[in-house]
């Protein structure tokens, strides 16, 4: 029994390399506009999957590895997060006060990417809006409203 399922396990492929992760980072930025585009008349769904067949093939030629496009694509995603990752806690640590060691730079994959989704929300997130009314104001103008609304209720139940 034991032999058999020595025989039926499947073999685990091996890590990417970092020549295949900086192949992908380089082919992404190259087509990024197909790859994070929306749907047009120029871009759909047939489109980006021949981007990622191509990337894909690529790599592939490097011989490290067969991948397959879905494992290409999900190291791509990965890549992203560890950046995101990787840029958050360097903000964090640029934040900080009180001396000690500058903080770790960045790997340079995680800078391509970094720079490559800059401006992206999905990135480094959303500005608030600034309302010009301070927190105190803000909550005088709330109990205002809800006198008033409490007022028109009253008055519309004694018609």
């Amino acid at each position: 029994m034991a032999e058999s399922e020595k025989c039926t396990k499947k073999a685990r492929k091996q890590n990417f390399s970092v020549a295949e992760c900086c192949l992908i980072v380089e082919l992404v930025e190259e087509n990024i506009d197909i790859i994070r585009g929306h749907f047009s008349s120029t871009i759909d769904n047939k489109r980006k999957a021949n981007v990622w067949q191509t990337i894909t093939e690529r790599v592939n030629s490097l011989g490290v590895s067969y991948r397959q496009v879905g494992e290409v694509k999900e190291k791509w995603r990965n890549l992203v997060r560890d950046a995101k990752k990787a840029y958050t806690a360097f903000k964090a640590d640029q934040a900080k006060t009180g001396g000690g060691p500058p903080p770790k730079p960045l790997s340079e994959l995680a800078q391509r990417i970094v720079e490559l989704f800059q401006y992206s929300p999905s990135f480094v997130g959303l500005d608030g809006m600034e309302t010009g009314i301070g927190k105190c104001s803000f909550i005088i103008i709330i109990k205002r409203v809800l006198s008033l609304t409490n007022r028109v209720t009253r008055w519309m139940w004694s018609r």
